[in-house]
């Protein structure tokens, strides 16, 4: 269904209100928002069907046919639905470094200062390339005058 309304809105003529009141009814029957939060509670929701929605959405807030409300409208739920896409990301990210963590249990961790290894960086380019300037980045803040 979504490529079907992906290609609707790109082929929809910038004068044919008739059919973006059409498709913007459809839109807005869809509940979209709704449906995403049901998808990413359930954990259903693929990074492919995210994107043709959030597509969908932006070609219709911002398609001339679509008048200032309806496209204000879209611009809203295109919001919303970009933070549901935050939030999915946001949740992938953190199971894959718990699966990332649950596989390297076994393995020792090496934990090292900050300032060791930035020390060492800084020492052994200086070594390879003495003539080369090197610009570290760390956590601290720096003042600058």
């Amino acid at each position: 269904m979504n490529n079907i309304e992906i290609f609707s809105l790109a082929l929809l003529w910038a004068k044919n209100r008739a059919c973006a009141i059409r498709l913007f009814r459809r839109l807005k029957a869809s509940d979209s928002v709704k449906l995403v939060d049901m998808l990413l509670e359930r954990d259903d929701l693929d990074e492919r069907t995210m994107d043709e929605i959030l597509i969908i959405f932006c070609l219709a807030a911002n398609h001339p046919a679509f008048s200032f409300d309806m496209r204000t409208q879209m611009s809203q739920t295109l919001k919303e639905l970009e933070k549901r896409q935050r939030k999915m990301k946001l949740l992938q990210t953190v199971q894959n470094n718990n699966n990332n963590n649950n596989n390297n249990d076994d393995e020792p961790i090496d934990i090292v200062e900050d300032s060791n290894c930035l020390r060492h960086h800084i020492l052994s380019s200086s070594l390879l390339n003495p003539s080369a300037l090197s610009v570290h980045a760390s956590r601290k803040k720096i003042k600058i005058n």
